[in-house]
């Protein structure tokens, strides 16, 4: 008897997990089909290729697409976990004269790469996800305009920074994202 009721819960089983499947196969396919039109109108994958690439031209699609809305419209951006301040934040921030801006490159990316006179040189520790907050403003409510290399370190080092009580952190991208670095580089 033991023998019959183990086969039939082994194919209770074999038949509960296809089902389960089965499922999650389809749930795919819509969140796929939901995704795909979307990006249509905007032809995403250059928009999306364009931003991890150095040359200005190269990223001239993703700024192209700002002002009517663009990747940050459709929330692909923040899916990634990669969003940059726009220029106009970063520009009424540094106007302002008392924004901190912080560089997260390591010293091998800042000796091949354009250096931010007067920056604060905090390193992002890829491995315990942290920085060091000596030479950060001691007053927390000072802003602070992070880069890197294009912006991902920077996402992450804001999220950080909230954490730590500071209220204004923007992110300014880095050297990839040139219509950003510009507005707090002199470059």
């Amino acid at each position: 008897k033991l023998a019959v009721l183990d086969s039939k819960l082994d194919l209770s089983w074999a038949i509960f997990v296809s089902k389960l499947k089965a499922r999650l196969a389809m749930r795919s396919v819509r969140v796929a089909r939901a995704c795909a039109a979307q990006l249509r109108p905007l032809s995403a994958p250059v928009a999306l290729a364009s931003r991890s690439l150095v040359t200005p031209a190269a990223a001239a699609p993703v700024a192209a697409t700002r002002g009517r809305g663009g990747l940050g419209a459709l929330g692909l951006l923040r899916v990634a976990g990669f969003s940059t301040s726009s220029k106009e934040e970063l520009r009424a921030v540094i106007s302002s004269g008392k924004a901190c801006v912080v560089d997260l490159r390591g010293d091998s990316e800042r000796a091949t790469q354009p250096v931010v006179a007067g920056a604060v040189h905090c390193e992002w520790d890829m491995e315990n996800s942290s920085m060091r907050l000596d030479g950060l403003p001691e007053d927390k409510a000072i802003p602070i305009v992070l880069h890197c290399l294009g912006g991902v370190r920077a996402t992450k080092a804001k999220a950080y920074l909230e954490k730590q009580g500071y209220t204004t952190v923007l992110n300014g991208g880095g050297p990839k994202t040139p219509e950003l670095f510009e507005e707090y580089s002199g470059c």
